[in-house]
């Protein structure tokens, strides 16, 4: 179902608006009409109509609304982190979560997908049909859900790969284990003081490491 819509200073052209099969709607203050199918032709006709008198039109599909089942058809599907549907991992950042504190983010936002025609067009390239299946929710933290909000961007291809495989995640932590190793063996060849400072080092930045893994996995356990 789409809705084409004409808004702006239109009292002049009410009539010429009717005729073209819009009704208006107070409570928008603005010129509608619904179809069942999109027509191009139909589109291009309302454009070329408000381009010539600087009014604003838009398309919207109507039919990408959001379901209220969504997240209780993603917890069906998902069972979560250890298969038990009680824990999640944020697609995002990685942070455990508990199911009750966590978030069912629509990946390809529901605004955009009914306001914006190139991300209707996403959403037919990768097979999604509705807005509200399931390989268009991920698991969230509410800090990245708001952070995100009505954005596309680099955003989806991140949820992709945090909710089909925590590659990303490993790459972290190999970076995080292959910098302190390769400070011990420059301070072990160099000798001496050289040598204590490295292990020092190493030390510190794996002490680091922990803190910072376990305030992120389970700072909302307290």
């Amino acid at each position: 179902m789409y809705e084409y819509i004409i808004s702006g200073r239109t009292y002049k052209y009410k009539e010429k608006l009717k005729k073209l099969g819009l009704t208006f709607d107070d409570k928008s203050k603005s010129w509608k009409k619904e179809s069942e199918q999109y027509t191009p032709a139909f589109e291009k006709k309302c454009m070329r109509f408000c381009r010539l008198r600087g009014l604003k039109f838009t398309l919207k599909d109507i039919s990408q609304r959001r379901s209220r089942t969504y997240r209780q058809d993603f917890l069906s599907a998902d069972k979560g982190a250890f298969g038990n549907g009680k824990y999640y991992f944020c697609s995002y950042c990685g942070k455990l979560l508990k199911k009750e504190d966590m978030v069912v983010d629509h990946i390809i936002p529901v605004q955009k997908a009914v306001e914006n025609k190139s991300t209707r067009k996403l959403l037919e390239k990768y097979g999604i049909k509705d807005v509200n299946e399931i390989k268009n929710l991920a698991a969230s933290c509410r800090i990245c859900n708001s952070k995100k909000s009505n954005k596309v961007g680099i955003w989806p291809v991140i949820a992709c790969v945090g909710a089909k495989t925590p590659l990303w995640k490993y790459m972290f932590y190999a970076l995080c284990i292959v910098t302190p190793i390769a400070l011990l063996i420059a301070g072990i060849m160099e000798g001496g003081l050289v040598c204590a400072i490295s292990i020092l080092g190493v030390l510190g930045m794996i002490a680091g490491y922990v803190v910072v893994w376990m305030r992120h996995r389970y700072d909302d356990y307290e």
